[in-house]
């Protein structure tokens, strides 16, 4: 174990937080719970509205991010294993997703609000891994190194994290099985191809490790078909103006090159020996949607490596299980 790394604010100081300026027995405002760590029991924070973490052991350095005079918060790595005394197995791994992929979900509303893509991420697995084994002796650690061994780096959409969670999550947690998966990993386009190629690199979304099987998630908006309706809107209620026109033809142009796009890159996925399945918005919502993919993938999976998938043949097969499994993506889906 590391030194204790305990901030002063969180320790005894609570003024600088505004916490110390408040009596015992008031409260938080209406509906807010707000968790304060501790290192002894003399520290705790006793007003109505607010819970008590002590952390009476040493911890590993890293486990606190100054963010104030005076005032820190629990870093990714420790908030992981604060998450894991409290969430289940697969919305575990979604947190796991999100710390150490590229987008981010509302921190008001994570279930519903919009997501934000492109962010830095906050951690990396191996991070995780390093921090939860350090600190082995803090509740919820155990938990915290099995869930990340469901969680890989480089999750670009809330989406692509739903489906690497079901794809490796453990049959018996309501996931497919299949194993360890990579995401976003680039392929760069052979010298032999690059002649007939539209790009010099593709990048699928989901790789199931050693198998050369994948998926590739296509959303509502991936091709904006929204464009094409409100250019055709805008040209019945003025046909004869040309920008109206023009705007029509812009719009088709390019939803169909970005289809076009699309079959050149599974085309040279292809041509690399990657099979990659489509995933759309209904495959994930539709029931047995999803199951009825990883099936076509199973077959593929089973061609190429010679493996027999027969657990996984099962639980497909296994209507109740199939409606357990239909249950947990919606879950997991934001929004959902």
């Amino acid at each position: 174990m590391g030194q204790l790394e305990f901030p002063a604010a969180i320790s005894c100081d609570m003024a600088s937080s505004g916490l110390g300026d408040m009596e015992t027995g008031e409260r938080m405002p209406s509906g807010m719970l707000l968790n304060v760590a501790v290192p002894r029991k003399a520290d705790r924070v006793r007003l109505e509205g607010v819970r008590n973490t002590i952390y009476s052991t040493a911890m590993p350095r890293g486990a606190f991010i100054q963010v104030g005079h005076r005032l820190a918060v629990s870093s990714p790595e420790l908030l992981f294993i604060e998450l894991a005394r409290e969430l289940p197995l697969p919305e575990l791994v979604m947190v796991g997703f999100e710390c150490c992929g590229g987008f981010s979900l509302d921190p008001e509303s994570p279930g519903c609000g919009n997501a934000k893509m492109n962010v830095p991420s906050q951690s990396r697995v191996a991070r995780l891994m390093r921090f939860a084994c350090s600190a082995s002796r803090i509740r919820g650690a155990r938990r915290a190194l099995r869930a990340l061994k469901f969680v890989v780096d480089d999750a670009w959409s809330p989406m692509e994290a739903v489906i690497a969670t079901m794809l490796m999550l453990p049959i018996e947690e309501g996931g497919y099985g299949l194993g360890p998966c990579e995401l976003n990993r680039r392929f760069e386009t052979p010298d032999a191809l690059r002649a007939a190629a539209a790009r010099s690199s593709r990048v699928p979304d989901i790789l199931i490790s050693g198998s050369g099987v994948g998926f590739n998630y296509d959303g509502e908006y991936h091709l904006d078909l929204n464009s094409i309706v409100a250019a055709v809107h805008g040209f019945d209620a003025n046909p004869e103006s040309s920008s109206a026109k023009n705007e029509l033809r812009l719009s088709l142009s390019r939803v169909r090159r970005k289809a076009i796009d699309d079959m050149r890159r599974n085309r040279e996925l292809a041509a690399q020996g990657l099979v990659v399945f489509p995933l759309t918005k209904e495959d994930m919502y539709r029931s047995g949607g999803l199951d009825a993919v990883v099936s076509q993938a199973a077959s593929a999976i089973e061609a190429r490596t010679g493996k027999r998938l027969v657990a996984q043949r099962e639980a497909l097969a296994d209507s109740s299980a199939a409606q357990q499994r239909q249950e947990l993506i919606r879950s997991l889906i934001p929004g959902g």
